[in-house]
């Protein structure tokens, strides 16, 4: 993996038990405890907001930063994960303008019952080292479609035959400490693992990239991983990363939609404005 991203995630989910709220046909939202850390001579503060619908679920998550950041500067990786795994990822989402405050979030998607949380990652530009640095958000608190309950439960990772760590991303760690292999629901239902370095690609080097990636074909439709068994060798399946299709992000008061025939719709106060990208 990308030896700058040694800095990923702190901790991408930091809570290994968080209590869940119990959901039927009505709409929820749940926000995750607020983090802040200083980045250079910027203060960022981040939090994870996890959302239901009768059986729609998404994950968002909300980046503020204490100055103004130009565009490419601030990024988001939204992930919705269940008891087992990923559920659903989009990628690094980066902002598009000059903003102080950005939220991004997994398109919805039908699920079954189950838990549901937000655990996505934050970055911010380094005016110091001209990068992009990581930190950890808290994971939200779970919310559970039926009336069953579940918690939030920790584990700790296994080694296959090969010497590779594979297991569920919920525990407090580093990327040093990071599963070699995720667990993650795959398509059609099928479950398994992602390796981490296939999840998350390296890094633009410079935030005129990051904002460039907002407008690239190819980014914004996303892209399928292999799902392995455990054994990091039997390909057992397909995970999704779902790109920007679908996703409406928020840069102050102005909301972005992207469409996957390339459509990208801006409204700045109810009043929309469409752009085609391709």
């Amino acid at each position: 993996m990308h030896k700058r991203l040694k800095k990923f995630f702190r901790a991408i989910l930091a809570i290994a038990t968080a209590f869940t709220l119990s959901v039927t046909a009505f709409a929820a939202t749940s926000n995750g405890r607020s983090k802040s850390t200083t980045i250079g001579s910027r203060s960022y503060t981040g939090y994870n907001t996890i959302t239901v619908l009768a059986d729609d679920a998404k994950a968002g998550t909300t980046l503020n930063c204490d100055v103004f950041c130009s565009a490419g500067e601030l990024a988001i990786y939204p992930m919705l994960q269940d008891e087992y795994g990923l559920v659903q990822t989009v990628s690094w989402i980066y902002n598009t303008d000059t903003v102080r405050s950005f939220y991004a979030s997994t398109p919805t998607v039908t699920v079954g019952n189950g838990t549901y949380y937000s655990g996505g990652g934050v970055m911010g530009w380094n005016t110091g080292s001209n990068t992009h640095t990581a930190f950890s958000l808290y994971v939200s608190p779970g919310l559970t479609i039926s009336n069953k309950s579940n918690r939030y439960v920790s584990s700790a990772y296994r080694i296959n035959a090969k010497g590779q760590t594979f297991g569920r991303l919920n525990d407090l760690f580093n990327l040093d400490e990071c599963p070699d292999l995720i667990a993650a629901n795959g398509t059609n239902g099928v479950k398994g693992y992602v390796y981490a370095s296939d999840l998350f690609e390296d890094l633009p080097s410079s935030p005129e990239e990051a904002a460039a990636l907002m407008t690239n074909r190819d980014y914004i439709l996303g892209r399928c991983i292999n799902l392995y068994a455990s054994d990091g060798v039997s390909i057992i399946g397909c995970f999704n990363i779902t790109g920007l299709a679908g996703v409406t992000i928020y840069e102050d008061n102005v909301s972005i939609t992207y469409d996957k025939d390339g459509t990208v719709t801006k409204a700045y106060c109810d009043k929309p404005i469409q752009t085609s990208i391709w």
